[in-house]
């Protein structure tokens, strides 16, 4: 599931801000709060006398991203670049230099290689950052952060440093908080990587052979784990067509269906131990499938502490992993 957009909370749509749009519906009235934090990122961002420099500016901004992610709740929040605030109240439009952020794929970039998280974050939070021209020289920047890994640490590669938002405050971690932090994210994260072993095409018929890998990329093993296999289809011009499969797990007990309606789901149980970092072929399975007629494959992974979803199509050409996502209970 996406997370909910915070500036479409604020402003009634996600792109397309207009200087006038902040006057109207930000200035004097959206307080600095769990949700948002202004900086102004100009002469007064740094010591006094002193105009700010790069390095200096990419600082500030990591080390709110990074409180946010690390926000004891899970909504993130939006560092906003190029406005004042008085007692945490904005106050005035002062824009960001060019000469500071060129662009937003400026910006961008200083994200992507600024963050870093311990354990290794199993997706790279979800950061949308919306320019706003505010004359020839100036944008005001927002920056919407979400984390999609709930159970890493954030920290900042600038200072390495971990910060948190609490309420309308961005506090440094201690040392020793850190520390603890880390130790209750420690999880297992299993995974399933599917591995092509044969594909054909049968008349007009698509074959494929698929092995199941489970893959445990957290940092704990785990085991009394159950999968689901969802496979289905979009039936065009509402005709129905038969899908064929057969699962096969390691001790070669097979299950058989052809159908001909637009879904078919497995599930099986596994007792083993996942150990990390040691992948494990938990079984196969063979898919047959009209051509032109795109297969999606929904596989849940629960396990003791979490649930992994993904999602993979098939073709008569490759099949392909569309998305993952991680939450625990």
């Amino acid at each position: 599931m996406e997370p909910r957009s915070l500036i479409e909370t604020f402003f009634g749509k996600k792109t397309g801000i207009t200087k006038e749009d902040i006057e109207n519906k930000i200035l004097g009235s959206v307080r600095e709060s769990a949700l948002i934090e202004y900086k102004r990122i100009d002469v007064s961002s740094s010591a006094p006398g002193k105009k700010i420099d790069k390095p200096e500016a990419r600082s500030l901004i990591m080390k709110e991203i990074v409180a946010f992610l690390n926000k004891i709740t899970t909504e993130g929040g939006i560092v906003v670049l190029g406005i004042d605030a008085k007692e945490k109240v904005p106050t005035e439009i002062m824009g960001v230099e060019g000469n500071i952020i060129k662009n937003d794929s400026v910006l961008r970039d200083w994200i992507l290689n600024g963050i870093s998280s311990i354990p290794r974050a199993f997706e790279f939070p979800s950061v949308e950052i919306e320019p706003v021209v505010i004359d020839k020289y100036k944008k005001v920047y927002f920056i919407e952060c979400h984390p999609k890994d709930f159970n890493a640490l954030y920290y900042s590669k600038c200072d390495e440093s971990a910060y948190v938002r609490e309420i309308d405050t961005t506090r440094k971690l201690q040392f020793e908080e850190s520390i603890r932090i880390v130790d209750t994210k420690k999880i297992a994260k299993l995974i399933a990587d599917l591995e092509e072993v044969d594909l054909r095409i049968d008349n007009d018929d698509v074959v494929y052979k698929m092995k199941i890998v489970f893959n445990n990329v957290g940092n704990k093993p785990t085991n009394n784990v159950m999968s689901m296999l969802l496979f289905n289809y979009i039936a065009k011009e509402c005709r129905m067509q038969t899908i064929e499969v057969e699962f096969f797990d390691t001790h070669n007990i097979m299950e058989t269906s052809k159908v001909n309606v637009c879904s078919k789901s497995f599930q099986q149980s596994f007792n083993q131990l996942f150990y990390p970092g040691r992948p494990v072929v938990v079984g196969f399975f063979n898919l047959r499938f009209k051509r032109e007629t795109p297969v999606h494959l929904i596989f849940e992974i629960d396990e003791q502490c979490g649930r992994t979803k993904q999602v993979f199509t098939f073709t008569e050409v490759e099949f392909t992993k569309s998305s993952r996502s991680f939450s625990v209970y």
